[in-house]
């Protein structure tokens, strides 16, 4: 008589040893690489929906998720024996990631950058209280408009501009840049796989 004969306890010895061989930081921080590289893919790929029509005017492009360039190196990861954990510490990153509601704390309304130009003088005064005290510093003329929906100024006798536009809501759609996508799932497997294998 053939027979084949397993004993439980050496299978269960031998899966612990494995376990803890694959089930490891190293196997982690791998995983944790590849992911903050996979987020960054995301991210730059343009995440839809596409931005508003006003904030591509500030910013210029229909990049979305993209501006300084902050959010995108921000992603990180902390890795342990265990598991891993990527994603970023920057305060506005939740609600990019799952949309919202962003609504005034203090003022009534909130001044939006009408185009580029408001987001250069906000860069160089640093507030929209500064901005215009600055532009009134140089001899423009600033005011709220009759309809309260804007914040125009203009040189003397100039055509007045738009400033800043003003909304008591802005509505921040989800832009998911931290999810696990079959590509992603696919590698996952594979570096999986490939520790597995060189830990028997």
């Amino acid at each position: 008589m053939i027979r084949l004969e397993v004993k439980m306890e050496q299978v269960i010895k031998t899966l612990q040893g494995l376990s803890h061989k694959v089930f490891s930081t190293p196997l982690m921080r791998e995983l944790g690489i590849y992911m903050v590289s996979s987020t960054q893919r995301k991210i730059r790929d343009n995440i839809p929906p596409p931005n508003s029509p006003l904030t591509q005017a500030v910013k210029q492009n229909n990049l979305t998720l993209r501006d300084t360039g902050r959010l995108l190196n921000s992603i990180t990861y902390q890795a342990s024996p265990h598991q891993v954990v990527v994603g970023t510490n920057l305060i506005y990153a939740p609600i990019q990631q799952l949309g919202g509601t962003i609504k005034p704390k203090k003022a009534k309304k909130l001044w939006i950058p009408a185009g580029a130009h408001t987001r250069k003088l906000l860069r160089r005064y640093g507030t929209p209280q500064r901005v215009v005290e600055g532009l009134k510093s140089e001899g423009y003329r600033v005011w709220i408009s009759k309809s309260k929906r804007a914040v125009l100024y203009a040189k003397r006798g100039g055509s007045p501009q738009v400033l800043f536009v003003l909304k008591e809501q802005v509505d921040i759609p989800a832009r998911p840049f931290l999810k696990i996508d079959r590509e992603d799932e696919k590698m996952i497997t594979e570096i999986v796989k490939d520790f597995v294998i060189g830990a028997l």
